[in-house]
């Protein structure tokens, strides 16, 4: 199982396809899981990353309390860790917060941004 380390914290993450990065981060109703559709349509031409926020699925909490700086600095380990430099980035419902902490944070990390 894929994580990354996050301030202490293992993050889940899944990779499929090759080329520029795309960063698909999920609201709290769901998981990474929940990326399968855009992954498929994706992956032929992107890097396509989904994680687990901390707190949800495969991913745990060891923060108290969480804030979307967490989700920031979550988002960042997994980019280290896959030495991706720049991404695209995109955020459903809570993982929009994510998306746009990271963009307001790291803009030199960011190809893109997309919230829904």
């Amino acid at each position: 199982m894929p994580t990354a380390n996050s301030n202490g914290t293992p993050i889940y993450y899944e990779t499929k396809g090759e080329g520029a990065a795309i960063v698909f981060a999920h609201g709290a109703g769901g998981n990474s899981a929940i990326w399968f559709n855009q992954l498929a349509h994706f992956a032929p031409n992107y890097r396509c990353i989904a994680f687990d926020h901390r707190c949800f699925a495969r991913s745990p909490n060891t923060a108290d309390p969480m804030t979307v700086h967490h989700f920031r600095d979550d988002l960042l380990a997994i980019l280290d860790a896959l030495e991706v430099e720049k991404a695209h980035l995109v955020g459903q419902s809570m993982g929009g917060f994510t998306v746009l902490r990271t963009a307001l944070d790291v803009p030199e990390r960011v190809l893109s941004l997309t919230m829904s």
